[in-house]
């Protein structure tokens, strides 16, 4: 099926489905009875806030918002009547003197706290919840974070937080993939606006590539999510959300310069446009390194300089909101990313005539219509086209390989809140992948899918001080053209002891998988390797079960920890068959498992925080048959801790970070061993007003001890490192 004809079905497919749910009747009040309904939004950003109490005091009317910040009051006798809203996080809400003679309107924004330790998310449901009111293990990244943190990317961004290990290569050429929980890094699904990045050739994501200058949050979901977001969900997902906007003004302006060691020099320039009828965001960003940091060799113990690792990147982002019809939201987003780097190769054996050449493009639609009070539709659409080529004339065999990959998709559901107690979501989802490999030739890959998940309150309509107990099924089927049918269910559950408990219970029981790609299944045979077409999808069973605390009094405090455990059945591993040739065959088992613990604690007004983190994690080869048998996996460290804190005076702020990750080891027979590491990152920020400019700066120090540290053999990081930034917004 070709890319148009996939395009004018998400076209069509969508058009019928609203038609369809709009002809489903909405009840109208009985005489001298009325209503009010409305949005609840957050004040400073727009976005809607679901989950939110609103009431009418005085009387037993009230409700809670659904998806999008919609609610609906029914059955109000004709009065006047206040109106309150709260929600934890947020300021207090009410609205006197309101005239119910039939149906009201009233639409309300609400004052956040400082930080709000009960974020919005929607990367694990779908659908816009608050995060203590999910059954997944999940955190939100704001920019306030993105500002604590030190880095410029979103794989620096994320490389502190709990669960999560970045393959790191070094520099900014060296790719950075992320792996969750002990997983691989094929594991995780990374999505742009909800909008699927991994590739099909070989299903990884080099995250160092999306700059945070076009990021308004990042949403990190742990643990096995197939049963709704469909292949390389095994270890979790990361969701990185796009700016809609930078400002409530009608339009501002920011030009950002970074200078920082190794010959590093970035800019970027974004804009945001406020319309009677649109939003519009764009931003340009350059960034260049030499990368030519020295480091200590691991064999000779000589001081050597990084050669033939540079790099150089430009990124073009645009995102345009509009609203065409009431009640409904259409985005537009368009990605371009240019980058030309040097593949440095291991230290044992270099590369320095290797160059990679990257050309991406990506379109992309986000639609939304509350098209009742009980009724939410929503869909999306894609189109990526990647064009890649590795050139070595000095290598061992001359190479000059071209890949074009492009992948088409999208899907449609709809949130249906039937009552008080039951919610669901329904919905489809397809793609289309080609690609166009001097290696792999032209092939090409269907898939459909069909999904399911519910929200059940069993024990029915609550009191303030009555238990909360909700199931949360979910079922996906994923047809693929060249693989077998999957079938993931998932269940999960969420428990409070009331609606005001400051503790909640939650945990998951799920299968997932992961497809294999081009490469895995039609490597081309040649000397050394080939590929495998009779390759089985790998598969994993996952639970977790853990509990979260919050006190957002006074201070703002929040503990969370999580038991997980994970096998995964049928690994894809290469290794040499009878004729001592490299293929991907199923032959792998493994097992891990671990504890998660989070603790977070903020004063108002953010002037004093710190979080401390720290993942225990027991991952072995369980593969029967085979001398690796309970051996620990490669690449899986036991402990991992992450210390952060800050301070901050009027318009400066102090951030510092402290990492400890466990030795690991670097072959499958565990000889090999790769120690400990102990990494000190902090920052300086200043933030001043002056009259309509804001003019902030940002220095930073990158392993402020110069440690040496090479987690894979041959590819060393750098040591200190400094990075100047200074932004104008306008």
């Amino acid at each position: 099926m070709s890319e148009l004809k996939l395009c004018n079905t998400i076209l069509i497919v969508n058009l019928i489905f609203t038609l369809s749910l709009k002809a489903i009747p909405n009840s109208e009040s009985s005489a001298n009875v009325g209503s009010i309904s409305g949005i609840i939004t957050n004040q400073e950003t727009g976005q809607p806030l679901p989950d939110a109490n609103v009431f009418i005091e005085g009387t037993p009317f009230g409700t809670a918002s659904q998806d999008g910040g919609f609610y609906t009051i029914n059955q109000l006798p004709f009065g006047t009547y206040t109106l309150r809203v709260e929600v934890i996080g947020y300021q207090p809400f009410s609205k006197s003197n309101i005239q119910v003679e039939g149906h009201s309107f009233l639409d309300v924004s609400i004052t956040p706290s400082p930080i709000p330790m009960n974020p919005i998310i929607k990367t694990a449901s779908r659908s816009d919840h608050l995060q203590n009111h999910i059954s997944e293990s999940c955190e939100v990244l704001s920019q306030i974070h993105f500002s604590e943190c030190n880095g410029n990317t979103a794989g620096e961004i994320v490389e502190q937080k709990c669960g999560i290990y970045v393959k790191n290569y070094g520099g900014f050429a060296g790719i950075k993939s992320i792996a969750i929980r002990g997983s691989e890094s094929s594991h995780v699904l990374v999505l742009l606006d909800g909008l699927k990045l991994n590739s099909s050739q070989d299903g990884s994501v080099d995250i160092n590539t999306i700059p945070i200058e076009v990021l308004e949050r990042i949403e990190i979901i742990r643990g096995g999510h197939s049963a709704l977001l469909g292949t390389d969900a095994m270890g979790g997902a990361i969701n990185l959300i796009t700016h809609e906007s930078l400002d409530s003004k009608p339009s501002t302006y920011q030009i950002k310069t970074t200078t920082g060691s190794f010959g590093t020099f970035g800019w970027s320039l974004q804009s945001t446009h406020t319309l009677e009828f649109a939003s519009l965001f764009i931003s340009y960003n350059q960034l260049k390194s030499d990368g030519d940091y020295k480091y200590i060799d691991a064999i000779t113990r000589k001081k050597e300089k990084r050669m033939n690792n540079d790099l150089s990147q430009n990124n073009l982002f645009a995102k345009i909101k509009m609203h065409p019809f009431q009640n409904a939201d259409l985005s537009l987003i368009y990605q371009l990313l240019n980058s030309e780097r040097g593949v440095a190769g291991a230290t044992t054996y270099l590369s320095p005539q290797a160059r990679r050449e990257e050309d991406k493009q990506m379109v992309g639609f986000h639609y939304e219509q509350q098209l009742s009070q009980k009724i939410r539709v929503e869909s999306r659409g894609y189109f990526h086209h990647s064009e890649n080529g590795y050139q070595d004339p000095g290598g061992w065999i001359p190479t000059d390989d071209r890949h074009k990959v492009k992948a088409t998709g999208g899907d449609i559901f709809a949130n249906w809140h039937i009552n008080s107690e039951i919610s669901c979501q329904i919905g489809t989802e397809f793609r289309y992948d080609k690609i166009e490999s001097t290696q792999i030739s032209d092939r090409d890959r269907n898939m459909m899918s069909a999904f399911l998940r519910a929200e059940w309150n069993v024990l029915g309509l609550q009191k303030k001080d009555s238990p909360i107990f909700k199931l949360i099924p979910a079922v996906r089927f994923d047809s693929y053209s060249d693989i077998n049918t999957q079938f993931s269910p998932k269940l999960g559950f969420i428990y409070k002891k009331s609606k005001e408990s400051n503790t909640i219970f939650r945990g998951n029981v799920s299968t997932a998988f992961r497809a294999p790609t081009f490469n895995d299944l039609f490597w081309p045979e040649d000397l050394f390797s080939k590929g495998n077409p009779e390759l089985k999808p790998e598969i994993s069973f996952n639970c977790d079960l853990g509990f979260a605390f919050q006190n957002l009094l006074s201070e703002l405090f929040q503990w969370e920890s999580t038991l997980f455990y994970n096998k995964i059945q049928d690994l894809i591993q290469w290794q040499p068959d009878l004729d001592y040739k490299w293929m991907p065959t199923n032959v792998g088992t493994a097992e891990i498992m671990g504890l998660e613990n989070s603790c977070t604690f903020r004063e108002p007004e953010n002037k004093f925080y710190f979080k401390i983190t720290h993942t225990w994690m027991h991952a072995k080869d369980i593969t029967p048959n085979t001398p690796n048998k309970v051996r620990t996996l490669i690449f899986r460290p036991k402990n991992k801790f992450d210390f952060q804190t800050g301070f901050k005076f009027q318009s400066a702020s102090i951030n510092l970070t402290y990492s400890f990750v466990d030795r690991q080891f670097r072959d499958i027979g565990n000889s090999d061993i790769c120690p400990a590491s102990h990494l000190i990152n902090g920052n300086i920020g200043i933030a001043q007003k002056i009259k309509d400019m804001q003019l902030e700066m940002r220095f930073q120090i990158f392993n402020v001890l110069n440690k040496n540290i090479e987690i894979f053999n041959g590819y060393p990081l750098s040591g200190r490192e400094f990075r100047f930034t200074t932004a104008i917004k306008y």
